[in-house]
């Protein structure tokens, strides 16, 4: 499943490596997909302002839940799915109790937006990554900030809990990955380095011997959890890779980028086994005398194949 720049989200055949569904109702490009396993529920949260729920088995949106004042970049759910968090243009955090009306409750704490939102294991802890450069945990039961993590230079892009321990790892403008024991006042660990540009997306793999990681240098790291080492380098994208997902059972991990792909690897042996491709309906279409159009439908045009290039006709002296 992708969210998409055309507005829509879309499915995805694995061995086909076509897309079998598009789901429509978000009127901007489509930020985050956060899925409720115990409930059947996906969210998606759109640069329109809204986040749509959708129940999985048919895939019809069952709610709306909207806010016109700022755009939410990250949603996680509680793993019970009673809350539902989300991060964005606001320097507060959001929480939604999906069984009481989608009621919301806003917890200051940030001074700059939040980039990233991830539970724990267990749900009782709650982690943001900002733009103020720091990370903080939460309790979700109190909604209380108990600490707060400096560590990166500059903005935290990504953070993302172990499956079964409470270690956190995160990624920033530094380049670097940090890991976290946040039971222990948030003591780092240690730093996995080796990439050359920003950190866009951390996670850990089911059983959390692997932590995943996305950059802005075009490539995708795999390190162990355990030692630090850098496992591999997967190399595939020519774009910024903006996101990555480990399957629940197999060995395998998807990673998307801003060149329009989403790549399947094989976590044992470091191939990337497919390669799924974004339809380009206005490939070759020439917007550069267009009216009326914003730049961000000019940037989604571009990305579904449009051009911007000027044109001048030449006309012969005879």
């Amino acid at each position: 499943m992708a969210g998409c720049e055309d507005q829509a989200v879309r499915l995805w055949d694995r061995a086909e490596k076509t897309h079998v569904q598009t789901l429509h109702g978000h009127t901007s490009r489509v930020r985050s997909i956060a899925f409720d396993s115990a409930n059947s529920l996906f969210a998606t949260s759109s640069e329109d302002r809204t986040i749509r729920l959708w129940y999985g088995a048919t895939q019809r949106c069952i709610g709306i839940l909207s806010d016109a004042r700022y755009r939410m970049w990250s949603l996680a759910f509680h793993p019970d799915g009673h809350l539902l968090a989300g991060g964005g243009e606001d320097p507060a955090l959001h929480l939604w109790e999906m069984n009481n009306h989608y009621a919301l409750h806003v917890l200051a704490g940030h001074t700059d937006r939040i980039r990233s939102v991830a539970f724990n294991c267990n749900g009782d802890v709650l982690a943001t990554g900002s733009e103020d450069q720091t990370i903080r945990i939460w309790k979700s039961a109190t909604r209380e900030c108990f600490s707060t993590l400096r560590g990166h230079h500059g903005r935290v892009w990504s953070v993302a809990f172990h499956p079964h321990h409470d270690l956190l790892a995160s990624g920033g403008d530094d380049s670097v990955v940090l890991l976290w024991d946040i039971r222990q006042g948030g003591i780092q660990l240690r730093s996995f380095t080796g990439h050359t540009a920003r950190v866009r997306c951390v996670l850990f793999s089911p059983d959390g011997h692997l932590c995943a990681s996305g950059s802005e240098d075009t490539t995708v790291r795999l390190w162990d959890t355990e030692t630090g080492q850098c496992m591999a380098t997967l190399q595939g994208h020519t774009g910024r890779v903006r996101s990555v997902a480990f399957h629940p059972q197999e060995p395998l991990l998807v990673s998307s980028s801003e060149d329009g792909t989403i790549n399947m690897w094989h976590t044992q042996t470091y191939q990337c086994l497919n390669t799924f491709e974004m339809d380009h309906p206005y490939a070759g279409m020439n917007i550069w005398a267009a009216k009326g159009l914003t730049d961000i439908q000019k940037h989604t045009l571009k990305r579904l194949g449009a051009v911007e290039q000027a044109f001048f006709e030449r006309r012969s002296k005879e």
